[in-house]
């Protein structure tokens, strides 16, 4: 069964409203990670002796997936 008229015209809208929408490069934003520890994150990690906290060093031994494990779970094992 062909589509005519008004429903024809909507799903064409609704086609081309996808494609747009899908090639705006606007959608997308681009992240400083620096930026991001730096101010989210250096407060607690900054190598002192004293401190719970993986420097950042030591965290950058770590696999991106291991750490986003640790975010969502909880501690790191520390390493051998």
């Amino acid at each position: 069964m062909a589509l005519q008229g008004s429903p024809r015209l909507l799903l064409l809208g609704l086609v081309a409203g996808l494609g747009t929408a899908i090639a705006t490069p606007t959608l997308a934003q681009e992240v400083n990670g620096s930026a991001v520890f730096e101010q989210s994150c250096l407060t607690c990690h900054t190598g002192a002796v004293d401190s719970r906290a993986p420097s950042p060093d030591a965290l950058g031994q770590r696999s991106p997936e291991a750490i986003l494990d640790v975010l969502m779970k909880g501690v790191l094992p520390r390493l051998p």
